[in-house]
């Protein structure tokens, strides 16, 4: 007996040395399956290997970014799953009150006057589905198929509207919806100092104050364009300019970071991450192009559902169970119609950071 054997098969007890014969059996079973899976070919020894393999229960699936459209621009669902067109009216007046003669009868005329507004309604779709085969194979294998198909056409959902919510310029792509970036109403500039670090996190040499200096630009503007009227309660930025600011001291003697100097100076602002706004490629449908040595962006706005909404008249659905020839489909649904500006100038975008 080999001391394999003999260490593996062995305890003591009393100072008495006893074999577990059971112990041995299994070991020589073993040895022998090792010795088939060396004579066979190695596709039939890779087979054998598989039997062996250990697979834990747990899966570790594809993770996808973040996708922060619905949580960073006021959702609207008012106009519901039969509306084809949504129409919002807009009112100025105009006139103004003078001084007149003692008996004057002409006097001065104050009126309004109203705008109509357009967003369609378009409907989008998609379908998953499975054979009767492969749920029986799904449960054989413990695997839960229909509900992990199910989270696919949702998660496709929400990446679409993401997409749209930011990118969309009214082209044909888009079925003619507006999003964001490509809002031919909002305010653009140039960042007046811009390119503050790489795609990697590192400086371009910008001071700590010509950053903060871009950002109160982009803060302040807002409410100097429109007179007091509009001002800005959020700014969104590339996660990675967001982590620069925050991990970038203001000056060798201060003890503050760049981002704490602006929460400071703008205690009503929230300043958030938002991966899209990295890079962001120019639109061939509306000719808006950002700088092409850095063409990151910054958002400023006024995150009210009174300034602008993404409208999402039916949100995501799935209808019954169909059955076509072999498979079972389940169609999904939804109406989507953009994002809508009643008060373009409460929104800047800064290129070029």
């Amino acid at each position: 007996m080999n001391k394999f054997k003999m260490d593996a098969a062995y305890w003591k007890q009393d100072d008495a040395v006893l074999f577990d014969e059971e112990a041995l059996e299994r070991i020589d079973a073993v040895e022998k399956k090792l010795q088939f899976v060396f004579s066979m070919d190695s596709g039939e020894s890779a087979f054998f290997a598989r039997q062996l393999e250990f697979i834990k229960s747990k899966t570790y699936d594809i993770k996808y970014p973040n996708l922060r459209a619905q949580e960073l621009l006021p959702v609207s669902m008012e106009a519901g799953p039969g509306a084809n067109t949504i129409t919002y009216r807009q009112y100025n007046m105009v006139g103004q009150m003078k001084f007149i003669a003692q008996y004057a009868k002409d006097l001065p005329r104050v009126d309004i006057y109203g705008k109509e507004f357009h967003a369609f309604v378009k409907s989008m779709g998609e379908s998953y589905g499975y054979t009767i085969q492969e749920v029986r194979n799904a449960m054989y294998a413990n695997v839960p198929l229909q509900q992990r198909k199910a989270n696919a056409a949702r998660l496709a959902y929400e990446q679409a509207v993401n997409r749209n919510a930011w990118f969309a310029d009214g082209s044909a792509t888009y079925a003619g919806c507006m999003g964001l970036f490509y809002n031919s109403n909002i305010t653009t500039m140039a960042a007046p100092t811009g390119l503050w670090c790489d795609g990697t996190g590192a400086s371009l040499g910008k001071t700590p104050d010509q950053i903060i200096a871009d950002v109160n630009v982009a803060i302040n503007y807002v409410p100097q364009l429109t007179k007091m009227v509009e001002s800005v309660n959020t700014i969104l930025m590339p996660s990675i300019h967001l982590a620069y600011i925050k991990s970038t001291m203001r000056s060798t003697i201060s003890d503050a970071t760049i981002y704490e100097v602006l929460v400071r100076n703008h205690p009503g602002v929230s300043f958030e991450a938002l991966n899209e706004a990295y890079a962001v490629p120019a639109s061939t449908a509306t000719g808006m192009s950002w700088s092409s040595t850095n063409p990151s962006i910054l958002l400023a706005y006024d995150k009210n559902p009174d300034k602008l909404t993404l409208e999402i008249p039916q949100p995501f659905e799935q209808f019954p169970v169909q059955e076509v020839g072999l498979e079972y489909e389940i169609p999904c649904h939804a109406r989507y119609a953009g994002v809508i500006t009643y008060y373009p100038l409460s929104i800047l975008l800064m290129y070029g950071i």
